[in-house]
């Protein structure tokens, strides 16, 4: 593919096989630890000999940068394009408010297998 970004949602070892997958003068976006565990199998010699580099990204600082009517107008695009079909997530699970707990509980081991929903 000769991607020119990655972005690593999970981490631990699968932080290593995306960074080592992707080509020169690259970069991995991380900004998530959907695994729980320290990223893993990170070759050394591509960041000082291939220019790779890794990077994190924190949505509470980045949405703490921009303006209200900013996040407004981006959420509204992202949104249309859930609406649109463009994006998409799945949904594992309902739980009413009386269910939160347990439903909470449930994402926390299955969190790959898509969102909670709580419905009133």
């Amino acid at each position: 593919l000769n991607a020119a970004t990655a972005f690593d949602a999970v981490g631990g070892e699968l932080t290593g096989i995306m960074f080592n997958a992707l080509g020169n003068d690259a970069e991995l976006v991380v900004y998530g630890g959907l695994s729980n565990k320290p990223a893993t199998e990170i070759n050394t010699m591509d960041v000082i000999f291939r220019n790779k580099i890794i990077s994190g990204f924190n949505l509470i600082d980045w949405k703490k940068e921009l303006s209200k009517p900013d996040f407004e107008e981006i959420s509204e695009k992202l949104q249309d394009k859930f609406i649109e079909g463009v994006y998409r997530t799945d949904i594992s699970k309902s739980v009413t408010p009386d269910n939160i707990v347990s439903g909470l509980k449930s994402y926390l081991g299955h969190m790959s297998d898509g969102k909670i929903l709580i419905k009133p």
